[in-house]
């Protein structure tokens, strides 16, 4: 298996161990697929998303765009609502923003376990905000589909350069 691939997959676990155990909920991330993609692609993501970036220590650019309904249910649920219709359409409420900076922390958590420091860059509601990468450059897009109980409730998308080398930080944590 491809490092990269082995780093995504260990990602979501380590995303949904995170996420569940912190708010007490079946939160469940699972890798489905990566490719290569124009960031332009990427910019024009049709759904509204809770957008954040983050750098390593070289400075090259990491984009993780959350499907809306994912930071509309979780906060919902923190707020003490039961399993069902994500509310808030394409806004974001405090409780919202509060969400998805917990979800940058643990984003960044789940990076550094791999061996992958990372600072947070630009925060957003939609990609078509970031140009961190010029319009026609190549990227790898890294997709997660996630469940929020029993019900499929949207994708994570990560966004990094092409010529990113994983093999280049230290080893992984135990």
């Amino acid at each position: 298996m491809p490092k990269l691939e082995l780093l995504v997959k260990k990602m979501a676990l380590l995303l949904s161990d995170s996420v569940s155990g912190q708010l007490q909920v079946q939160f469940t991330c699972r890798f489905f697929g990566k490719k290569m993609i124009p960031f332009q692609s990427i910019q024009k993501l049709e759904s509204d998303y809770f957008t954040f970036s983050l750098y390593n220590s070289d400075k090259a650019p990491i984009l993780v765009a959350v499907d809306a309904p994912i930071i509309h249910r979780l906060s919902n649920r923190l707020l003490g609502a039961e399993w069902g219709e994500a509310h808030g359409g394409s806004t974001f409420s405090s409780s919202d923003y509060a969400l998805g900076n917990h979800l940058i922390h643990w984003t960044q958590t789940a990076f550094r376990k791999q061996g992958v420091t990372l600072s947070l860059g630009k925060i957003a509601t939609s990609p078509t905000y970031f140009h961190i990468y010029l319009p026609d450059e190549l990227v790898w897009q890294v997709a997660f589909e996630v469940k929020i109980g029993p019900d499929q409730a949207g994708m994570i998308f990560i966004c990094f350069d092409r010529d990113f080398h994983w093999e280049d930080q230290k080893e992984p944590l135990p």
